[in-house]
């Protein structure tokens, strides 16, 4: 019935028309995902590992925070700090910070796989440092590059590294 109105012609043109569209759709969301997989790529991505020690360098019992660009593109860090949320706020979204230091000071950008580590010399901590309750969401390690903050650790990881004159304040305990 439909086949003896249709033509042969008509018929390859009809199947010629829907891969063709087929094929627009299919090119179309091949350049979408070669677009989403290269803005995935051009992210900067960090990894870090975090730990208190002494050393000779430094007698003094310090925070380590070493960052690890696993990226494929070069970072430029700009600052690592030690973030927090006062006990007392004078406005909701107050922050204070105190920067921590690289063990070796370089401007150059970090190559994929190249790290870094940032320092904190914990009983230069003021007793101040006074930090609203519960810790987990009010302390954080921040880490920026030029386009923003690329890393943030937050207080589960942090609070236990805060020394016991903050870790009061911190914990909530007396």
């Amino acid at each position: 019935m439909l086949a003896d109105t249709l033509s042969g012609s008509s018929w390859i043109e009809i199947v010629a028309q829907v891969l063709g569209t087929l094929g627009f759709l299919m090119a179309l969301a091949s350049l979408r995902w070669q677009v989403h997989t290269w803005q995935e790529g051009r992210k900067e991505r960090l990894d870090y590992r975090l730990c208190q020690q002494r050393s000779t360098d430094v007698p003094e019992d310090h925070l380590v925070l070493r960052i690890i660009n696993t990226g494929m593109v070069p970072i430029y860090i700009r600052d690592a700090a030690l973030c927090w949320r006062p006990e007392k706020p004078h406005r909701e979204s107050e922050r204070r910070a105190i920067p921590m230091h690289q063990t070796t000071p370089d401007t150059n950008p970090m190559q994929p796989g190249d790290d870094r580590e940032f320092i904190l010399i914990l009983s230069r901590l003021h007793q101040d440092v006074t930090v609203a309750s519960p810790p987990e969401r009010n302390i954080w390690l921040s880490v920026s590059s030029a386009k923003g903050e690329i890393l943030t650790i937050d207080g589960t990881k942090v609070s236990p590294y805060v020394p016991r004159h903050c870790n009061s304040a911190v914990s909530g305990h007396t």
